[in-house]
């Protein structure tokens, strides 16, 4: 199996001010103020960020209506095989951003300033969240005759928690930077995310 990892720079990631502010779950016309916190978490979060994604295109050998057989990965889930059904190849992604940004998250909170803590969380959040789209769309450029699903995530639906632990491990386990906390299959750091695509052929 090719594991295939890219490593951004932070700057190539930097999320957008209004997007901060409406992840916070401020209204993006509260005005300057908002537009300032947000500005300073941005630049705290490109000192502090490291990211990494990571990602592996598995062959499918086989849905059934409650699963779907990988070459390497089972996954549980009557919502994944109906969703992904007709999907050849599964894609599986992970993506961090390193304990940088939710250790300067803790130590604000620990010193009061709660609303740099809450800002330098939701720039953090978005940051993953556009790693992993850059690496989805890595992704589609190898997948070319093929059209993708959308990408689903353990926790949605049946497809359980517990295949993150697997997923780490196929796509480099420790030398991710990311373990899977046992019991829970919490991602630590934090600030990191799995995900599946499927890939249909395209009807010529």
């Amino acid at each position: 199996m090719e594991r295939f990892v890219t490593n951004p720079s932070p700057e190539q990631l930097a999320p957008e001010p209004g997007r901060v502010i409406a992840r916070a779950g401020c209204p993006r016309s509260a005005g300057g103020d908002l537009e300032r916190a947000a500005a300073l978490a941005i630049e705290r979060l490109l000192a502090l960020a490291r990211p990494s994604a990571f990602s592996a295109d598995l062959p499918v050998l086989s849905f059934g209506e409650d699963r779907i057989e990988l070459e390497g990965l089972t996954i549980c889930s009557s919502d994944m095989a109906r969703s992904l059904s007709g999907s050849s190849i599964l894609t599986i992604f992970l993506a961090t951003i390193g304990p940088g940004p939710e250790e300067e998250c803790r130590t604000l909170s620990d010193s009061g300033r709660f609303t740099d803590a809450l800002f330098l969380d939701s720039a953090a959040s978005e940051m993953v969240e556009l790693l992993l789209r850059s690496a989805h769309r890595q992704a589609a450029l190898r997948m070319r005759g093929f059209r993708g699903t959308a990408r689903y995530a353990p926790g949605y639906g049946d497809f359980s928690l517990s295949h993150q632990a697997i997923m780490v491990d196929m796509l480099g386990g420790d030398s991710t930077g990311v373990r899977v906390m046992e019991g829970s299959y919490m991602l630590v750091p934090q600030k990191s995310t799995t995900g599946v695509v499927g890939w249909r052929r395209r009807e010529n």
